[in-house]
């Protein structure tokens, strides 16, 4: 067991030890709308909610502070982290599976934190972005992809076309890097009805705020 996983362990100790079989890693990624954080939810609803801990970034702030919350207003009550690191601090014992909405806000350490928390014997599902708002793959959810043992690319109707959407276009302009927001910063297109923002693209080894 790696570091991060002994570090879950810790927080479990108040129980026995038992031998567990590894955690999978699930990753539901997608263009924004859809339908990601629905689909984790519905995931995380089969189990008992004090057998669920659901983590948000604090930076998402667009409908509640203590929640994952879909876009048609399903909620379910999270705990907002500042980093991946930190997560592992909110886990214990008959804690089942572990949820972690936008996982594109999250830092490099996000692939090794679910990695640790799965061997311990947690089920971790991640949803995030595929690509930013400039089309390009994100690092953070290639990896996880890589890493996952099972992994869904969703995708929804064009806002313009009714196509398939695959894309994320951003609708008002980027100011001081600042790309959070949902309807009436983005909505899903298909790659010909989709344009790059007209802005420079943001660095994609750092946190993307889209």
């Amino acid at each position: 067991m790696n570091r991060i996983g002994n570090q879950v362990a810790d927080t479990q100790s108040a129980h026995p030890a038992i031998d567990k079989s590894p955690g999978s890693i699930s990753l539901i990624s997608g263009c924004m709308f859809s339908g990601k954080t629905t689909e984790l939810l519905k995931q995380v609803a089969r189990f008992p909610q004090e057998s669920v801990r659901l983590f948000k970034h604090v930076c998402d702030t667009r409908y509640a502070p203590d929640a994952v919350v879909t876009h048609n207003g399903i909620a379910f009550p999270a705990i907002a982290v500042h980093s991946a690191s930190t997560i592992v601090n909110h886990i214990t014992s008959g804690v089942r599976v572990v949820g972690i909405d936008e996982g594109h806000f999250f830092d490099g350490q996000l692939l090794n934190i679910a990695q640790g928390i799965a061997q311990t014997g947690v089920d971790v599902i991640v949803t995030a972005l595929d690509r930013d708002s400039w089309g390009r793959p994100l690092p953070i959810s290639s990896k996880l992809e890589a890493a996952s043992d099972n992994s869904e690319t969703r995708t929804t109707a064009c806002s313009q076309c009714a196509d398939t959407a695959t894309r994320t276009q951003r609708l008002t302009p980027i100011i001081n890097g600042n790309m959070i927001g949902g309807e009436e910063s983005y909505e899903p297109r298909c790659k010909r009805c989709w344009k790059a923002p007209p802005e420079a693209p943001l660095q994609t080894d750092s946190t993307i705020r889209s």
